[in-house]
């Protein structure tokens, strides 16, 4: 791997080393181009989208194009996978539990049935007798049922970093600096990106900077519209080492004080094992900027958490360990799932930055990788992106609001 800083012009300038900025780096330069990673932090950080330990994969998606996306991700997972010893991707499972069709819940299960039974993705109907009887969720009301869907499960964040990491260094084509933070980005006949400790030059830019994208895009006029939303997480250590469970949703009816979304994972080897992670799928600390941070986890957010564990699951300690969060941002549009598009303006109209953000994306890291070098080389890619463009993407547009919305 070339570490040395230089001035040289680079086919490819990455700025931000996370799982999608790497994933690209590898793709791209098993395709020849010379590349520079730039990331304003150290490697494996725990500042933006990627922070933690475990993601879950799934399938189902009440959108057609997602459910997709997520089968024609396998084969890239797959593919990473031969590179690693551990394991990256668990086939536990996914289910999802709660009510079917209401207002309150947006219809997710319904509609994810639906695309599922389009699509032919296999899956199990459940009762709500019989997701008590088999995965031992307390207290479910009687109008709750579900589905099991065998093909999900728990991503390994650190290991699937890690291992892309690998795969760039094991190029003479890829330059890592780390700790050197962006401050501008223009273009003239060339790409030219200034930072704290020098300048460097490409032919294109590939921008995976998640939640501080507009720091870097602004120089366009250019600002996406998304809520940087501060998740919290915690871990529940199981009081019998026998029990597990796969990776789930459920969706509880709203209350004045409770948004209902709550979300967990099996017990997970590489992350606190005996214990199960579990966090709520909604934030009450949502800002515009990531530098607006909290410093600790929102109370209220964990004491529902610890509320709503008390009541639905018996086999784990009530008491939160290892209590964590993560920036997520999210765009404001409730059909938006992700940006990924050109950055063209009047002056420039060529396919030569190109910037990904947002969304709950790790399910889609590696066929993601796959994107961005067919568009960086080719301009144009095999896959449906048409749902992911910059349509929203003007300052004057209204920032919205939806405290009720999913983060994925």
């Amino acid at each position: 791997m070339n570490t040395l800083k230089n001035k040289s012009i680079y086919d490819l300038l990455i700025i931000g080393a996370g799982p999608v900025g790497l994933a690209a780096a590898h793709k791209c330069a098993q395709r020849g181009l010379k590349i520079m990673v730039l990331e304003q932090y150290n490697f494996l950080n725990q500042f933006s989208s990627s922070a933690g330990d475990t993601r879950q994969f799934r399938l189902q998606y009440s959108e057609d194009y997602m459910t997709r996306l997520s089968l024609e991700s396998i084969k890239y997972w797959d593919e990473i996978q031969e590179h690693s010893k551990d394991i990256l991707r668990t086939k536990v499972g996914s289910l999802w539990l709660g009510v079917d069709e209401s207002s309150s819940s947006e219809g997710q299960i319904k509609e994810a049935i639906e695309t599922m039974d389009r699509l032919k993705v296999p899956f199990e109907k459940l009762t709500k007798k019989e997701i008590e009887a088999v995965f031992g969720f307390n207290n479910l009301p009687d109008n709750y049922d579900g589905f099991f869907q065998k093909d999900g499960g728990t991503i390994n964040v650190p290991a699937t970093v890690n291992t892309l990491k690998k795969l760039c260094s094991e190029s003479s084509l890829v330059t890592f600096l780390f700790d050197e933070k962006v401050t501008s980005v223009a273009l003239t006949d060339t790409v030219k990106v200034k930072t704290e400790k020098g300048e460097y030059h490409s032919e294109k830019l590939l921008l995976t900077t998640g939640p501080y994208i507009n720091e870097l895009i602004n120089g366009f006029n250019l600002e996406l519209e998304y809520e940087v939303w501060q998740m919290v997480s915690a871990y529940f250590k199981l009081k019998d080492g026998s029990r597990d469970l796969p990776s789930w949703f459920i969706y509880e009816n709203e209350s004045d004080s409770d948004p209902g979304f709550y979300y967990g994972f099996e017990n997970c080897s590489w992350s606190n094992p005996g214990f199960l992670r579990i966090a709520p799928a909604f934030a009450t600390d949502r800002f515009k900027k990531p530098g607006e941070r909290k410093p600790k986890a929102n109370i209220n957010d964990l004491k529902l958490t610890v509320d709503w564990v008390k009541k639905r699951i018996p086999f784990v300690d009530c008491t939160p360990q290892y209590i964590s969060t993560c920036l997520a941002s999210i765009p404001t549009k409730t059909s938006k799932k992700m940006f990924l598009d050109f950055i063209t303006t009047t002056v420039n109209q060529n396919k030569n930055i190109l910037a990904f953000s947002s969304g709950w994306a790790f399910k889609f890291v590696p066929l993601l990788g796959k994107i961005c070098a067919d568009l960086l080389i080719d301009g144009q890619t095999q896959y449906d992106i048409s749902h992911f463009n910059f349509n929203d993407k003007f300052k004057d547009e209204r920032f919205q609001i939806n405290k009720r919305r999913l983060p994925f």
